[in-house]
Formats: structure tokens, C-alpha cells, sequence
């Protein structure tokens, strides 16, 4: 079917969307002009982006409509190769999300204006609701004739049992499917006085890894429907408060690095805080740093007297692990330099970036810090770093749907809020949409993907220790996940990250704690 589309009409007459559920040979259909994207099931935040399109079009079209001498739009299809990406009824945890009614919404108003939807799917795709919102329906063979007869009436005579052999539920007419070309369908050849065509809607995936110079200045990640960079602006539009929370790995310390590296590069002077193995504090020298996990009121107000008459702004990475302990007069508690910032009038004046896991501060599991955390969650940015599951989610104020949960292999991948929904690092931050994004690396060319996973790291922090001699970079670093690989032993740091050798004991260190002499 899409090959004839290709083939019989221009990219001025068809736009062509597919989602494919499971890898099927449909990839290759991306290259077609007609096409705007091939979506694989694994990718979950480009097929949001089109399901949301797609219906903010057809309702653009259903309003066009009723204006008078407006242009006539080209015949969208979305080709779904398989439903049950949307509806699997056969599955007991499956429910009705808002992105399936939205999609029957597509379905059943799309028509009139030019949008239509071809699913395929299997027995399950023909419980609910679903047979009944499309006009058409072809059967071909199901391993018990029976089911297909069931979907018949009683006057239709079933095919021959052959592959490609179909019937037509409405009219009985037996049809017999081709076999697709073996190369691309050339497309149709436009008039020569046509004017230049304009092509369908792109949907680009969101990149892995993102280097930092190829951003604007106040950018700090790319994404939303276009995967357009995303601004964070802490000191004129505010908030200026930000919280990003997730697990180990996720990407968090390397999100506080970004956004420090993109406050000084706007000239403002920055405090960074964290444990003595955080990059944070050792790989920002214009910064002024503090490492450790206890500090006094005292000791951060010290730090923060140079700053004074300048804006600055406070970022504290493993929020988890950090203590500060406030001042005492009399009887009275005073205020922490940190409880200072949260207020509303530091606005233009000072900001506070918390990263870390902040699940234990939200469970009641610590008490250092959730006074801040709670306040940034109410008024603040906020940032959620691989989310995996609902209650995750809720915990930090933000209700996610089951095709918004990000796999441990999708380090960077976070989702936001700030006045509203973002698409995580997205849409500039105003607030108006949703979706999935990628964090950037703190520098251009430092920026790389373990091989195992795909998780996104920083190339030889300094905890690492010097590289060996005459090894690549690929085998002197290693990824914050600390797979397992061949030639590592145990550790009593790391029980899966000790290297073997003459000049290095089994058991005794891994490179993380050890260097060269």
C-alpha cells in the first residue's frame, strides 16, 4: 500500500507517517519524500509527538473548513503495523491511556479532513472499540478459521487458506495481496509549472548524546516536537529554582556540570557543592567549589562573600548525600544560606540548582535538604531523569502515562515541569507541551556512548586515574553503569570494576581508585 502511494502520488498529494510496532522492512520507506517518519516501537516519545500532531491537525483542518477560499492540504495516512503498541488487551496491565483516546479520536474524525489511519494487528486489535471506528476491514488467515468466520455473516464464503489471501467484512470480496517491490517506488513526476513542494512534518529522533558548543548560550538540552535546544533562564524569566532528581546513572551529575558550565558562560558566579568524586566540583575551575558531604551555614556564607554585589547561583550535586547544618542564636534556629535563596524576591539575584536522587528526601527516608527540595517541587523547575514507574513519578509531582517511562539505557532522558508540562528539555521551557529529551556533555568531543547500553558519560573524570599506556580512550574509560567486562576482577570499592594485570592486585582497587605512579 505505501508503495503505491509512492508510486501514483506526489509529495504535494500524500504525506505518509508509519509506526512500526516490531522491525518489518519498513524502515527503508523513511527515505521516500512522501514520508515524514518511520517510528519504531522503541521509541516512544516520537510516536507522542506525532499521535499529538496529528489530532492538533485534524481539528486545524475540521476549523480550515469553514474559511472560505482556503488551500487545499495534502491526504495524510498513518500506517500502524502493529495495534498492539496502543491496545494490547491481552496484556493484564493494559489500560486505556489518554494517548489510545486520542488516537481513536484521529481515527474516527480524521477522514473528513484528509487524515486516515490503516492499522494492522492481530486477533486482539478486534476487541474494544476499535473494529467499529474503521470503514474498511480486511481478514486474512488466523490460525483457527473460525475466528475469522465470527467476523462475518453468514452468507460470505471464507478464501482458501493462502498467504496474502483476504476477504472484505462488508462486501465478502476476496482480495489477494502483492508482494511489496524490491526497490523504492520512484515518485510521481510533478507538472513543470507546479510551484516547489512543500514536504511533510519531520519527527527526528531525540540524539543520544549532545554536545554543549553546538547549543546556544542559555541552552541546556534539546528537544519537544521539532527537538529544537531548550533554554533555561534562572535570572530574568525564572524560576530560579531547579530540582533534578533520578537514580544513580541517570545522567544527574552531569546535568548539574551543564547547567553550572552555561551560568558561567552568561557571567555569572557559581558555588558548587558536592561529594570530593563529583565532576562537579573538580572540573569547573572558574567556579568556586566545596567538597565534602557536611558543611556548616557558616562555611557556605564564607564561600558566597566574594560573590557579593554579583549574581550568583548555588549548584549542589548528590543532594542525597549532602548535609548543611544551620546556625543557632539563642534558642532559634537561623535560616541556611540555601533557605535564603528559596525565597521569591532572590529572583534576579541568586538561584539554586539541586541534582540528585531526591526519592529518600521525598519518603520521608532523610531529612537533610527536604525543606529545600519540597519548596523547589512546589515553585521550582523540576526535572525527572529516567523515570521507571508511576509511582516514581507522582512522587516528585509529575503524572506520566506507560509510554513515558524511559529503560536504564536511556541516560539524559528526563522529564519536566515548569508553570506547566515541557517535553523533557524542551520547547524552551515555556511550558506548553510533552515529551522526551537528551542532556548535553559539558564540552564538545567529551560527549561518547557505552557500548553495552548506550548510557551517555563523560570521557576520563578525574576520579578515574591516568590511562594506561598505549590504550584507546574507548578501553581507558568506563561508563558510569559499571557493566561487567572481560578482565575485571573484584574490588573493595567496585566488586565489578577491578583490572587485572601484573602491576595491579586483584581485589585491591579498581581504576576508579587508582592511577598511575
Amino acid at each position: 500500500m505505501i508503495s503505491s502511494l509512492a508510486a501514483r502520488c506526489s509529495p504535494e498529494q500524500v504525506w505518509l507517517y508509519v509506526v512500526e510496532n516490531q522491525p518489518g522492512g519498513l524502515a527503508a520507506y523513511a527515505s521516500l519524500p512522501h514520508c515524514g517518519a518511520v517510528i519504531g516501537g522503541g521509541e516512544p516519545d516520537r510516536i507522542r509527538r506525532l499521535v499529538t500532531w496529528l489530532a492538533e491537525e485534524v481539528e486545524r483542518r475540521r476549523l480550515a473548513r469553514l474559511s472560505p477560499g482556503e488551500p487545499s492540504a495534502p491526504v495524510i495516512v498513518l500506517v500502524i503495523d502493529g495495534w498492539e503498541y496502543f491496545e494490547d488487551r491481552g496484556s493484564p496491565d493494559f489500560f486505556e491511556t489518554p494517548l489510545l483516546v486520542t488516537l481513536r479520536g484521529i481515527v474516527a474524525g480524521g477522514p473528513p479532513v484528509g487524515v486516515h489511519t490503516v492499522a494492522v494487528g492481530g486477533h486482539d486489535m478486534l476487541r474494544g472499540k476499535t473494529p467499529d471506528l474503521f470503514s474498511r476491514r480486511l481478514f486474512l488467515p488466523f490460525p483457527r478459521e473460525e475466528t475469522r468466520r465470527s467476523y462475518l455473516t453468514s452468507g460470505m464464503v471464507s478464501p482458501p487458506v493462502l498467504a496474502g489471501r483476504a476477504i472484505e467484512a462488508a462486501g465478502g470480496l476476496h482480495a489477494q495481496i502483492c508482494l511489496p517491490p524490491e526497490d523504492l517506488p520512484a515518485p510521481a513526476r510533478r507538472p513543470s509549472h507546479a510551484r516547489p513542494a512543500q514536504g511533510p512534518k519531520p519527527f527526528p529522533p531525540l540524539p543520544a548524546a549532545v554536545p554543549l558548543g553546538e547549543l546556544p548560550d542559555q541552552a541546556i538540552g534539546v528537544g519537544g516536537p521539532d527537538v529544537t535546544p531548550v533554554e533555561l533562564d534562572l535570572f530574568d524569566l525564572g524560576p530560579h529554582l531547579v530540582l533534578v532528581s533520578g537514580p544513580s546513572g541517570s545522567g544527574r551529575s552531569n546535568a548539574a556540570l551543564v547547567m553550572a558550565t552555561v551560568l558561567l558562560r552568561a557571567g555569572v558566579r557559581v558555588l558548587a557543592i558536592g561529594p570530593p568524586r563529583s565532576p562537579l566540583v573538580r572540573s569547573l575551575p572558574e567556579a568556586r567549589a566545596l567538597a565534602g558531604t557536611s558543611f556548616t551555614d557558616a562555611a557556605l556564607r564564607e564561600a558566597v562573600e566574594a560573590f557579593e554585589g554579583e549574581r550568583y547561583a548555588v549548584v549542589v550535586d548528590d543532594l542525597d548525600q549532602v548535609t548543611v547544618t544551620a546556625r543557632e542564636q539563642g534558642f532559634d534556629t537561623l535560616p541556611t544560606l540555601l533557605q535564603d535563596i528559596l525565597a521569591p524576591s532572590e529572583l534576579g539575584r541568586r538561584a539554586l540548582v539541586l541534582c540528585g536522587d531526591a526519592t529518600p528526601l521525598l519518603e520521608g527516608h532523610r531529612r537533610a535538604l527536604s525543606g529545600e527540595v519540597s519548596e523547589v517541587l512546589r515553585s521550582g523547575t523540576r526535572f525527572l531523569l529516567t523515570p521507571t514507574s508511576r509511582v516514581h513519578a507522582r512522587e516528585h509531582g509529575i503524572n506520566l502515562e506507560p509510554d513515558q517511562f524511559f529503560g536504564g539505557r536511556w541516560g539524559g532522558r528526563t522529564w519536566g515541569r515548569l508553570g506547566g508540562w515541557i517535553w523533557c528539555s524542551s520547547r524552551c521551557f515555556r511550558g506548553a507541551g510533552r515529551g522526551g529529551a537528551a542532556l548535553p556533555c559539558s564540552s564538545p568531543g567529551a560527549a561518547s556512548t557505552c557500548g553495552t547500553r548506550g548510557i551517555h558519560w563523560r570521557s576520563i573524570p578525574p576520579w578515574h586515574g591516568a590511562p594506561s599506556p598505549g590504550r584507546s580512550p574507548r578501553n581507558r574509560t568506563r561508563c558510569r553503569s559499571r557493566h561487567r567486562s572481560p578482565g575485571w576482577v573484584s574490588c573493595r570499592h567496585h566488586p565489578t570494576e577491578a583490572p587485572t594485570g601484573a602491576d595491579r592486585k586483584p581485589g585491591s582497587a579498581c581504576r576508579r581508585h587508582w592511577a598511575l605512579k
